[in-house]
Parts: C-alpha cells; sequence; structure tokens
C-alpha cells in the first residue's frame, strides 16, 4: 500500500484501505501533502514521477504532534484495522522526526491496547542515519524496495539521487537492519524495449541478494495500479509463483502478490 490517491497528491492521514499485503490497513503520509517528493523516481510508481529531490528545510511538512493527534482522532471511527502503515506520496524516512513519530505510534499503541502491526514503506536510502535505522528496527515490520540489482537497471528504472550510490551500496545499507523485509516489485513492457525488470539477468540478481540478505520474509508483487510510466505491465501470476518457488527451494521466505 503505497496510497490510493494517485499522482501526487496524497493526505496526512488515508483510509483506512485494503491492502493486499497488510489488510485493512491507516495510512500515515509524511511528505507533502499536494506534491509527491521523494528520494527514487521509480518507473512504476502509482503516485506519479512526481519530483526526484530533497524536501528543503523550509517546505511545509506535518509534524510530529500534528500526526499523533490525526491518528487518534481518525482511530476514533476507523473500526477494527490490521496494520497501521508509514508510506505516502515521498520517502517517509526523510521526514526529520521519523524516530520520534515511529516512537509515539508505539506508545499510542500500547494505550489503547490495540493488536495492529506498525510498519513502513520504504525505499531505505536513509538507512546511513543513525535516526532512521534505530526508528526502522523499533517498528514491527519495515519493507524496504529491492527491484533492480543491476547497476544501469537500478539507475534507469528506480532513478534514486546520486548520493545513494549503486546496488551494492543499497544492499549494505538493507543488511544493516536487524530484521529485512523486503518488497520486490516486478513488471514487463512489451512495448518500450529497457523498461523491464522481469529480466532473466535480473532475477538472478534478485536471488542473490536475497540469499546475502536472508530477509524474514519476500513480498514478490507486480504492478496493480496506474503505473507513473502507463506502457508498464504486470507479470502473470504464473511467472510470480515460479519465481517464488524457486525463492523457496533455496530456502527463503517468499509471498507472491499477483495484479
Amino acid at each position: 500500500m503505497i496510497s490510493p490517491f494517485p499522482n501526487s497528491g496524497c493526505p496526512t492521514i488515508y483510509g483506512p484501505v485494503k491492502s493486499r499485503r497488510h489488510g485493512r490497513s491507516l495510512g500515515i503520509n509524511l511528505g507533502l501533502p499536494d506534491t509527491k517528493v521523494c528520494t527514487w523516481g521509480c518507473v512504476y510508481c502509482q503516485c506519479g514521477m512526481g519530483e526526484r529531490r530533497e524536501i528543503q528545510l523550509d517546505e511545509h511538512v506535518v509534524d510530529s504532534k500534528n500526526v499523533l493527534d490525526l491518528v487518534r482522532s481518525t482511530l476514533r471511527t476507523s473500526g477494527p484495522l490490521d496494520s497501521v502503515t508509514i508510506a505516502g506520496n515521498s520517502e517517509p524516512t526523510r521526514h526529520p522526526e521519523f524516530l520520534t513519530i515511529v516512537k509515539e505510534m508505539l506508545d499510542l499503541r500500547k494505550e489503547l491496547k490495540a493488536k495492529w502491526t506498525l510498519n513502513c514503506l520504504s525505499n531505505g536510502s536513509e538507512l546511513d542515519q543513525p535516526d532512521v535505522r534505530s526508528g526502522c528496527n523499533l517498528l514491527d515490520e519495515t519493507w524496504i524496495k529491492l527491484d533492480c540489482t543491476i547497476d544501469e537497471m537500478f539507475r534507469r528504472l528506480n532513478r534514486p539521487l546520486l548520493r545513494i550510490g549503486n546496488v551494492a551500496q543499497h544492499i549494505e545499507r538493507i543488511g544493516s537492519l536487524q530484521r529485512v523485509f523486503i518488497q520486490t516489485l516486478v513488471w514487463t513492457c512489451p512495448t518500450v524495449p529497457g523498461i523491464s525488470n522481469w529480466t532473466e539477468n535480473n532475477r538472478k540478481g534478485l536471488l542473490e541478494a536475497f540469499q546475502k540478505l536472508r530477509p524474514q520474509m519476500i513480498h514478490v508483487t507486480t504492478v496493480a495500479r496506474r503505473p507513473a510510466v502507463p506502457q508498464i505491465e504486470p507479470v502473470s501470476r504464473q511467472e510470480l509463483e515460479g519465481y517464488s518457488a524457486l525463492l523457496k527451494r533455496e530456502g527463503l521466505n517468499a509471498e507472491v502478490f499477483p495484479s
């Protein structure tokens, strides 16, 4: 679940929505409510291309107190939840109070005696920062993107900021977490050469990365909503299940989420 609001805009609190992976989930967007600003610019993103840059200090992002107040207010009428997901239209771990927000959400769950899972969907670009790692390690689950394992493909299709570096550096950052959860999205693009990541070499590279990281769980997904590049198409259920079976034969925990 990223956001039910395609092409950039997304309120601070959204849902509950029905997530393929996280059940009935309340979403928290820590980015700008009217504009997607992200450290990656993935070609498949349902929020559109947006702006691939850092959020500036003078741009308004919601503070931790307002996040907690909005969540508390929404929970009064939201009904039962399976999860609360920190995601939205931007990279959530870029928020300057990310660690504080995680701690306050965990305190709120304890206060309410709630059972929902607290998770985050992240591209992992900020895992070099100690506070971000601490926040991610406190969460029940932090799902980190790993879609492309060939440097040229990573630069062209995930489109990370230059400072983020190459695939090896990305995998090293993921490995710094105490518990690793991977979200891998694969896609085809029959009409535009070079846009698909569903290639033999990338599948092999993903397997090697998974073997190195030994994640708690790998979610293998494909496009289910309108992507930023509209020619992108989902990988078939049969192919996804075949790849998942390969991962399981290698002793890896994997679940498939077709479109």
